[in-house]
């Protein structure tokens, strides 16, 4: 069983959860080229298209990654708010802080994932 949060955990987990969404939103608003369409009609060889295509899956798979990782912290900042932060919400026990240190949006404890 871990022991809660202190005041100091809380403001250091809420500091970090505030950076790394305003990252996460300044990446994804600068956008990839690498996620652009591959044009077919362009005069490159075969190998080359295939890379090209498939860097841009890999961006694109970034990106959705991204996405749902701003969706979580989100939601780790609202659960924030509302109190119920670093608890488990399957075992309802507290969650480790060196776990939330690493991963601020996790909703498990070590056990219960």
């Amino acid at each position: 069983m871990s022991p809660p949060l202190t005041g100091d955990q809380r403001v250091d987990l809420e500091l970090k959860i505030e950076d790394q969404i305003a990252e996460l939103e300044a990446t994804l608003e600068g956008g990839s080229d690498n996620a652009a369409p591959v044009q077919l009609d362009t005069a490159i060889g075969r190998l080359t298209r295939a890379d090209a295509m498939l860097n841009q899956e890999m961006a694109k798979a970034a990106h959705l990654r991204m996405e749902q990782r701003l969706v979580l912290l989100h939601e780790a900042r609202k659960r924030m708010e509302d109190g119920g932060y670093g608890r488990c919400l399957r075992c309802d026990q507290d969650i480790d802080f060196a776990r939330l240190d690493a991963q601020p949006e996790a909703t498990h404890c070590a056990r219960c994932v």
